[in-house]
């Protein structure tokens, strides 16, 4: 289930090239939660801000990608839309 993050600050983006790993990390006021795509084969992150600077989320959408796996789509307050898809995706809360 994916867990509501808007108002959530996306503190970090990390890419396993040899792992085939994606790592996002959110803050929140209850601790922090990341997502793990396993399996990463498409990762889009512009940094264009149409709407102006931010790092805080707006929207999550998981689903479906058209390769068959999963696909994690964030719009975010700037107005960016990052994507990430790969085989599976794993949600986690840390502390």
């Amino acid at each position: 289930m994916t867990p509501d993050l808007h108002d959530t600050v996306l503190t970090e983006v990390r890419i396993g090239w040899t792992n085939h790993e994606a790592t996002l990390s959110f803050r929140r006021a209850d601790g922090s939660v990341g997502a793990t795509i396993h399996g990463c084969s498409r990762v889009v992150l512009p940094r264009d801000e149409p709407w102006g600077p931010s790092s805080s989320v707006y929207a999550v959408k998981a689903g479906r990608s058209e390769r068959g796996g999963v696909r994690l789509e964030l719009e975010m307050q700037s107005g960016d839309v990052l994507v990430v898809e790969g085989a599976s995706l794993e949600w986690a809360q840390w502390d």
